[in-house]
């Protein structure tokens, strides 16, 4: 049924690539900022620092539109794999008290990309929900010379890894005069190291005067690797105006190298243009402002009820009240798809399905390499909720495994687990499969299980959330029999199924 199901009529995508060499090629991407520009010296270095700004000269009720990609690579000496989005940010300038108060809006949606020397197309996994894109609200105070001084919930830095969310685009750290122009400059950024950013060049953008910016932020470990931890870096590419100090194309890469390792595992690259300026008097500003702000605002009290484990319907229900009221009473602006990406948080937090905010201030606070494809499945040990005790993925040490999180209360969690239930037994037991619910209530459970008939055993997978990256369920890991994670998909549907089984059916024949 295994190979019936696979070659059915489902055009499956690819999300792994078997390779042998021990350092993996680099994979090439037009725009990345991975290597360093030869700076202008002398005369030329002085010319240029007289053109570089050193102020924002803007105005409120201001929109900046930018658009563009971001793309992961995921490099291993077994793995290779890609996968790109679409991103576009609205940064709409609301206020010039103490500089400007601006609301940044990013939606990010997936692309399908080929991967190189292949001729299939690889679907990125869901994010949230299938068909919508991910998004997320900041309002954030900059200073006259671009930086930024605090955000409106509480400073936090941009996570180094995943789809960047919280990007704020318009703006870079300029440097305060023509003498830190020439001789380079830093900018700060909460919990990390300094960037140091120096001038590289003229070039045009769209008709703009733009002088270029080159940044780099490297902590200690990438020069000097350690054995118990993993090493990363971020470089940047800037091209700023000549005459209002803003951003009008910027690029930035982030590898990582795992603990021990010489070779980079790890590639992101975000490149985005700006797409257009507005400016909008009276109420046409009014709307956008409104809208925006109750996006946010939103946003953040729902994100608050998570963080609290608070699951009263009633204050989702009032939330979505207020979010109605707003789509109902008043005129649709771009920001009205911020709303409706808040209505989906509120959705998946009412079903427990949402990550607390804490975990993403947790894994942008500090380096961690989390799960990923051609890594070692985090280990665990977990309540085992049929039979007491506790399981841990060592149970299962030199089999392939199929880890399914997935919440009781998701309409998706029936199909699923029937699905893996399916799996495992046409697979006579060869790939074993463990169900890990994120809701603790071993009764509710217990009727599930008992209900749909499953013969695999289920454990607390509450603790995970962290540990695997959980931001929705259902959320697939499948790992091969040395404990290596060969796929991760999230979501629920006939191309991730099809995914699957193809990847199940690889680790069969391997073995």
């Amino acid at each position: 049924m295994l190979n019936s199901l696979i070659f059915a009529g489902i055009y499956p995508s690819l999300t792994l690539l078997a390779g042998q060499a021990e350092a993996p090629p680099r994979i090439s991407t037009p725009g990345q900022p991975t290597t360093t520009q030869q700076g202008p010296t002398g005369q030329a270095l002085t010319s240029l620092a007289a053109d570089c700004p050193n102020s924002l000269v803007l105005a409120g009720a201001q929109e900046f539109v930018f658009r563009g990609t971001f793309q992961e690579e995921f490099l291993s000496s077994q793995v290779q794999h890609g996968r790109t989005w679409r991103v576009e940010s609205r940064n709409l300038i609301l206020a010039e008290e103490r500089g400007f108060k601006v609301a940044s809006f990013t939606q990010v949606r997936p692309k399908e990309v080929r991967l190189p020397g292949s001729g299939a197309k690889d679907t990125t996994p869901r994010i949230e929900e299938a068909g919508s894109p991910a998004s997320h609200v900041v309002v954030a105070r900059v200073n006259p010379n671009g930086q930024f001084l605090s955000e409106e919930r509480q400073p936090r830095p941009v996570g180094l890894e995943g789809i960047p969310l919280r990007e704020i685009t318009l703006f870079v750290g300029l440097p305060l005069d023509s003498a830190q122009a020439v001789d380079g400059w830093k900018s700060q950024e909460a919990g990390r190291p300094d960037w140091n950013w120096k001038l590289v060049g003229r070039e045009g953008v769209q008709g703009a005067r733009c002088v270029i910016l080159e940044g780099i932020q490297t902590p200690p470990e990438w020069d000097k690797p350690r054995a118990d931890r993993p090493a990363w870096r971020r470089k940047a590419r800037a091209w700023i105006s000549t005459t209002t100090g803003l951003v009008h194309r910027l690029e930035k890469s982030y590898e990582r190298r795992d603990a021990a390792r010489d070779y980079v595992s790890l590639r992101t690259n975000f490149r985005v243009e700006l797409d257009s300026t507005l400016g909008y008097p009276g109420q046409l500003f009014d709307d956008r402002k409104r809208e925006v702000l109750m996006a946010f605002q939103t946003q953040e009290q729902t994100l608050a009820q998570v963080d609290e484990s608070n699951r009263n319907p009633r204050a989702y229900d009032s939330l979505t009240r207020q979010i109605n009221t707003q789509i109902s009473d008043f005129p649709s602006t771009p920001y009205r798809a911020a709303l409706m990406g808040v209505l989906r948080k509120i959705d998946l937090a009412k079903k427990g399905e949402l990550a607390p905010a804490t975990q993403e201030e947790a894994a942008g606070s500090e380096m961690i390499s989390g799960p990923a494809l051609g890594k070692i499945a985090p280990d665990f040990l977990v309540p085992n909720m049929d039979k007491g005790g506790t399981l841990s993925l060592r149970n299962w040490k030199n089999k392939p495994i199929l880890l399914l999180f997935y919440h009781p209360d998701s309409p998706s969690a029936i199909s699923s687990l029937a699905f893996a239930n399916e799996l495992y037994k046409d697979t006579k037991g060869k790939i074993q499969v463990l169900g890990l619910s994120t809701l603790g209530d071993i009764r509710r459970v217990s009727a599930q299980k008992e209900a749909i008939k499953l013969t695999f055993p289920i454990v607390d997978g509450s603790g995970l959330k962290i540990s695997y990256a959980l931001d929705s369920t259902p959320k697939w890991y499948l790992v091969d029999s040395q404990g290596i994670i060969r796929s991760i998909q999230s979501g629920w549907g006939d191309e991730m199924k099809a995914d699957l089984l193809r990847e199940a059916q690889g680790l069969l024949t391997v073995r």
